[in-house]
């Protein structure tokens, strides 16, 4: 059935409504989305609310369960190591490609990012912004969606993520250090400063999924 333009323009604010419910933690990882009641929360019909969470599918937030209606993913150990597995092996060919050609108003507002980071007043947008700035000058679009992808799929971790942020913000490398150094002009170190900062970040992350459980 086809849908009309209204509708069709509607359903990526309704995305975005739903992705940050889950950002909020107010959709859990493993709960039932009542997509009557959800709709009718949004103030929309269910048919682009439908459609939006098929987008939403297609980022890996929600799974589609057949005789079981949609759920948000569930988060595994594996899924997260995997997920920074594949950041970090992208991240080693864009980065060296790209770091050249970033400006200083570039680091610039990577350090503005860095320290709303720290102290949790940041979008999800703006912390995709602080990789995706990284890797911009690379001009590799298929990877960059690739990151983009990688990322949001945090999105369901979004608290636990922000807990471990806070919890490591002050252990070095910082992630002002880790700015400073792709700053540097020093391509090696700005690598090398990358990894340590990352592999820290997620051992901890892993750490506190490991607790949870």
């Amino acid at each position: 059935m086809s849908r009309t333009p209204d509708q069709s323009t509607l359903i990526p604010g309704i995305a975005a409504a739903v992705r940050e419910q889950i950002v909020q933690g107010k959709l859990a990882p493993g709960a039932v989305i009542h997509q009557t009641e959800l709709a009718r929360t949004l103030g929309v019909s269910p048919v682009p609310l439908r459609e939006a969470l098929r987008r939403l599918e297609a980022e890996g937030l929600v799974t589609f369960l057949p005789y079981r209606g949609t759920i948000v993913t569930p988060v595994t150990i594996k899924e997260v190591s995997e997920c920074y597995a594949g950041l970090f092996a992208l991240f080693e060919v864009m980065l060296p490609i790209s770091l050249p050609h970033l400006k200083s108003e570039d680091f610039d507002y990577l350090r503005e990012l860095a320290y709303k980071l720290d102290i949790g007043q940041v979008t999800l947008e703006e912390s995709l912004a602080f990789y995706l700035i990284l890797i911009r000058p690379a001009e590799m679009p298929v990877l960059m969606e690739m990151v983009r992808t990688l990322i949001q799929r945090g999105t369901r971790l979004f608290s636990i993520i922000h807990a471990n942020r806070l919890a490591l913000q002050d252990v070095r490398p910082t992630r002002l250090e880790l700015v400073d150094a792709m700053a540097s002009g020093d391509i090696q170190r700005g690598m090398e400063v990358f990894r340590a900062y990352h592999f820290i970040r997620r051992d901890g992350l892993l750490k506190a999924m490991a607790d949870q459980s």
